[in-house]
């Protein structure tokens, strides 16, 4: 049969495949790669600026509510599509890593304004999200469906951080990082139950990431568990230095 709708649906299948499916291997500070962290800043600026106005206007709790349910959504479609479209086991899928935790914590920090879960994002996000966007654990590159989903996905983080920051004015304070630090060690705590309960390595408890990473510097297993929280504390100053920074100004 060679009716419009049947050659239609194929055509769709063929440009599916081709141009999401088939995507070369990810260079990291390739053209592709240093585009997207340039738009990802441009968007950061244009939603610290936009989180000013939004204040002003009186219109944060709308804005922040509609954005919620954006970054919310998106992280489920990844979940979704790990598991339906990939065939990646459910264990193995749920938001339990730091940098798809910190997106469920944002939605909920936009959606009910809470100061409280925006000290553990900020920190989270500036020191881990960032992190990974200039450094990402991608096998495939532009313009693979998963390399929009990780960039899309962690540029919307930074974004809702950075917008918490102008549009409810939320601010960091020094006591923010042992806040932080502490929610993060009773966080791990807890995936080591679930690491065992699935069979899983969320935060890497229990093996090294399989690529080349930074734990491949900080000892050998459990010491660089050890070792990698007290490096996230020392990332954590280096987040809170603009703030501390701004404040002895004034």
């Amino acid at each position: 049969y060679t009716g419009s709708y049947p050659v239609s649906l194929a055509m769709v299948d063929i440009v599916a495949v081709e141009v999401f499916l088939t995507a070369a291997p990810f260079s990291l500070f390739g053209p592709a790669h240093v585009l997207s962290l340039l738009m990802i800043g441009i968007l950061a600026v244009a939603t610290y600026r936009a989180g000013s106005v939004a204040n002003q206007a009186g219109k944060v709790p709308q804005i922040a509510q509609v954005a919620a349910v954006i970054v919310f959504g998106l992280e489920m479609f990844k979940m979704w599509l790990a598991v339906s479209v990939y065939d990646q086991p459910w264990t193995e899928s749920l938001p339990l890593h730091l940098c798809r935790l910190s997106t469920l914590l944002c939605a909920a920090m936009l959606a009910f304004g809470s100061y409280r879960l925006f000290e553990v994002a900020y920190f989270w996000v500036m020191g881990g999200s960032v992190a990974a966007l200039l450094t990402p654990d991608l096998a495939h590159g532009f313009p693979h469906l998963l390399y929009f989903t990780f960039f899309i996905g962690h540029g919307l983080v930074v974004f809702s951080v950075l917008f918490a920051v102008t549009g409810y004015g939320f601010r960091p304070r020094l006591q923010s990082i042992a806040f932080a630090a502490a929610v993060t060690a009773a966080y791990m705590l807890v995936m080591v139950i679930v690491n065992g309960l699935l069979d899983a390595n969320y935060l890497y408890l229990r093996a090294k990431p399989p690529g080349p990473s930074i734990y491949d510097y900080l000892g050998p297993w459990p010491w660089y568990v050890l070792s990698a929280w007290v490096l996230g504390i020392v990332v954590c100053l280096v987040c809170y230095l603009p703030f501390a920074v701004g404040r002895t100004a004034r």
